[in-house]
């Protein structure tokens, strides 16, 4: 009998109290670094939520997001708010296409060798990061998330603080995420702080869901268009 096949032999005995010796979630974590850098395009869309709790009462604002990317320098980045309308840049390489609808404005520029850092604000770039950013991980189970119409299994990681930029009266707490096995891509996150504003504390949760996602596949042709459309 191999090392593998008794490993998996007492963990099957055991339950779930040798899930966590399984898999390192620090290695977990050094993996999805890796992965998203290694992507050659990819199409992300999914959902934030941040729920406020103070008091006993919770207010919850969200917005729905794209996240696209194509090597070298194409990408899109795409939030849409309930109440702030929606707001887009988009780069075909060559252009550089901003709008706000709330706003009805838009411009279209020439891209620069720093319009591709916009990437930097989006929702998946906190994924790359976590292997830096998360602080004592730890991996607790294993739990199975519908993307995209199908059952994914993930790791599940909860670190005990975070290393993230955060308002000045913000401290970090207890996270998770839900780490796909097979793809080592982040599906769910949920980062939890806490922040004094007057005299009482605010639990803050903010989650991060991605929905669907396309990985080094061919894109829509429109996923990267920067022509502004014209007014009849």
């Amino acid at each position: 009998m191999t090392r593998r096949n008794l490993y998996n032999l007492l963990a099957s005995a055991a339950g779930g109290t040798l899930y966590a010796g399984a898999r390192d979630a620090a290695e977990i974590l050094i993996r999805t670094a890796e992965v998203y850098p290694a992507l050659t395009s990819y199409l992300f869309e999914g959902k934030s939520v941040t729920e406020n709790t103070a008091g006993g009462r919770t207010s919850e604002t969200g917005m729905e997001f794209t996240v696209g990317f194509q090597a070298p320098d194409k990408f899109r980045l795409e939030f849409r708010y309930a109440s702030a309308g929606n707001w887009l840049r988009v780069s075909d390489g060559k252009f550089l296409l901003e709008s706000r609808s709330i706003e009805k404005e838009a411009k279209r520029t020439p891209a620069t060798e720093w319009t591709i850092r916009a990437l930097k604000s989006s929702p998946v770039a906190n994924f790359e990061r976590l292997s830096q950013t998360a602080q004592n991980p730890a991996l607790i189970r294993s739990e199975t998330l519908e993307t995209g119409g199908k059952p994914t299994e993930c790791d599940v990681i909860q670190f005990a603080s975070h290393r993230r930029e955060l308002r000045d009266n913000e401290t970090p707490g207890a996270s998770l995420v839900w780490v796909a096995k097979e793809s080592g891509l982040v599906l769910r996150e949920e980062i939890h702080t806490s922040a004094l504003i007057g005299k009482n504390t605010t639990q803050i949760k903010r989650t991060t869901v991605i929905e669907r996602y396309r990985i080094n596949d061919d894109l829509p042709p429109d996923t990267f268009q920067t022509e502004m459309s014209k007014k009849k």
